[in-house]
């Protein structure tokens, strides 16, 4: 990898010995989402949501495993910086894999009617500057055994999915995650895994990491 890769998205044991500041900001639709500024820039709201997605980067061979906590980004406590008019946070850059790595969160602006519908967008950006190619693998979403997943009320399941199903699959772009009522109950919502095109597709996706031998991507 020899250029800087962008990763579209778009979600342990031991304590880091600094403070996680977070920052809020509101979508278009009022949903208010509440990340990790100082850490790992997990969302931790709204609460179905909370802890996802994690970014983890990793040189490996049996790579269905859960990622270490060495492996899983975090900023390790400095604070990210402004961008695109304080609509975007660029998070402070850290070291995976031989790579620089650092995430920009974006959500836009609120009371507007082109965000109507409410979204947060991750751009995770992959920097090789060593003049020799190094090969990752990288996981966004659940990192590990232990680690937060989406979770999402009582009687929500996959919808739908990009190609009309509901059986979540590596091909697909985007899934739709809902309950049966057409009026009420919890809230859709829609993971976009990555845009038309991408330059690296991803290899393994699932539901239940790690209990899924293939729940990897």
């Amino acid at each position: 990898m020899g250029i800087t890769q962008r990763l579209l998205l778009i979600l342990l044991c031991l304590l880091p010995a600094w403070a996680e500041a977070r920052i809020q900001a509101t979508a278009g639709n009022g949903i208010v989402f509440d990340y990790e500024d100082t850490g790992g820039g997990e969302l931790r709201g709204p609460a179905a949501v909370d802890g996802w997605p994690q970014l983890c980067v990793r040189v490996c061979q049996a790579c269905a495993t859960p990622c270490a906590a060495g492996d899983v980004y975090s900023a390790n406590g400095a604070a990210s910086v402004s961008d695109l008019a304080g609509l975007q946070r660029v998070t402070a850059p850290a070291q995976l894999a031989g790579l620089s790595v650092r995430r920009k969160i974006y959500v836009g602006p609120p009371n507007n009617p082109a965000s109507a519908n409410g979204f947060i967008r991750y751009l995770d950006l992959l920097t090789n500057s060593t003049g020799a190619p190094i090969t990752v693998s990288v996981r966004i979403g659940t990192s590990g055994a232990g680690a937060s997943r989406l979770g999402h009320g009582a009687g929500a399941t996959v919808w739908r999915t990009q190609d009309d199903d509901a059986d979540v699959e590596a091909t697909d772009r985007w899934l739709l995650v809902d309950d049966a009522l057409a009026v009420g109950g919890v809230q859709s919502l829609s993971p976009v895994i990555q845009g038309a095109g991408a330059r690296v597709p991803v290899s393994f996706i699932g539901q239940r990491f790690p209990v899924d031998a293939l729940n990897h991507g």
